[in-house]
């Protein structure tokens, strides 16, 4: 049996803030249309790929069936803030609009904080 502890318990638990951190930044930013994006997305998207490193580093070492899953999900999610950092950096203020970057990375980060059982200890 695979020993297992909360994500908030280990070495996640500061990655998983900063990305916290990185997230508000970008809901209070995107008051400011596509022009105050671009900044506040690339960090938050640098904050995930930091924790995902190390989320499917731990799934891996542990021979975990849920590797596959658990990384198509971080790949779509980072692919999707690719996207609003396109669509910032074209001014694209209207489709942003329609996308709702902020609520979509809030929701999408609640849901994935649920697969969080998922993780060996480190």
């Amino acid at each position: 049996m695979t020993d297992r502890r909360s994500f908030d318990d280990d070495a996640l638990a500061p990655l998983r803030a900063e990305l916290q951190r990185r997230a508000d930044a970008l809901a209070a930013a995107a008051a400011g249309g596509a022009a105050a994006l671009a900044g506040p997305v690339g960090r938050l998207s640098a904050a995930a790929r930091a924790l995902f490193e190390l989320e499917e580093r731990r799934l891996r070492d542990a021979g975990s069936p849920s590797l596959t899953r658990h990384a198509m999900e971080h790949e779509r999610f980072l692919a999707s803030l690719a996207e609003v950092v396109r669509l910032a950096g074209a001014g694209a203020d209207a489709e942003l609009a329609v996308l709702r970057p902020a609520t979509f990375v809030g929701a999408w980060l609640d849901a994935h904080s649920r697969t969080d059982a998922e993780l060996p200890r480190g």
